[in-house]
């Protein structure tokens, strides 16, 4: 399942992976899934984390929207969003880091668990 695998990657307990940071953690969890995502986005995404995605927005949230917007479905990045922030609380990583990791990884496999149920839609 993506949302577990996602947040395993998050939290560092997926083996033969590194810990990565929560856009990061969506971008390789759909790796396989979009030729779109390679190592380098993965790689390009480090940058994306713990705020510092433009405009302060979560990393998760940054690399969903990518995702969404690469498959030609901005709607899909806008109704994201709209979710995003109705259960995080917002899209700035800087309020809902406040929360603590453990609140983070739900986010993370909430925004995976979106992510494929947007996919099978299409």
């Amino acid at each position: 399942m993506n949302s577990e695998f996602a947040k395993k990657l998050f939290l560092g307990k997926q083996p033969e992976h590194k810990r990565l940071n929560c856009a990061q953690a969506i971008a390789q969890t759909f790796k396989l899934k979009y030729s779109f995502i390679t190592d380098q986005t993965i790689k390009e995404f480090k940058r994306m984390g713990f705020g510092k995605a433009p405009k302060g927005e979560c990393g998760m949230l940054y690399a969903a929207k990518y995702i969404f917007e690469n498959n030609q479905q901005s709607d899909k990045a806008q109704k994201f969003e709209q979710e995003f922030i109705r259960f995080a609380g917002s899209n700035k990583c800087s309020e809902i880091i406040k929360k603590k990791i453990a609140f983070c990884a739900e986010c993370v496999s909430k925004t995976a668990e979106f992510i494929d149920q947007k996919k099978k839609e299409k």
